[in-house]
This record gives C-alpha cells, sequence and structure tokens, in this order.
C-alpha cells in the first residue's frame, strides 16, 4: 500500500455546498480526491467557507 498525501485544511466543494477539508493524491488516478470533512457543516458559498477557514488558522484550532 502506498502512503497518501494528504493536503492541509483548505475550502472544497460537494453538491451540498462548501465545506472544510483535506484531500489525498492518488497515485493511480493522478488526481486529488477528498479524504476528510472537517468542518461541521457546509456553507452556502465559497466566501463564507474561505471566512471559516482563515478563522481556523488564525485561531489554531480545527476542531471549533
Amino acid at each position: 500500500m502506498e502512503a497518501y498525501q494528504i493536503s492541509p485544511f483548505k475550502v472544497l466543494r460537494s453538491n451540498a455546498g462548501y465545506y472544510i477539508g483535506r484531500t489525498y493524491f492518488d497515485v493511480e488516478l493522478e488526481a486529488d480526491l477528498p479524504w476528510s470533512r472537517d468542518s461541521y457543516g457546509y456553507y452556502a458559498t465559497k466566501e463564507e467557507a474561505t471566512k471559516a477557514l482563515q478563522w481556523w488558522k488564525d485561531n489554531d484550532d480545527p476542531s471549533a
């Protein structure tokens, strides 16, 4: 089994909306795929999710 390259937290999008999560790089597919959804919910806009991610970074507490 190959080691995954997991990204730092970033804003991602799904059909449900924007969220904060991480991706991993799949070597066979040569693509970034979702790894985790770390925000408690979804955001309606990318701007809202980006502000929340910045708050996490400023407070150094992604679990908040």
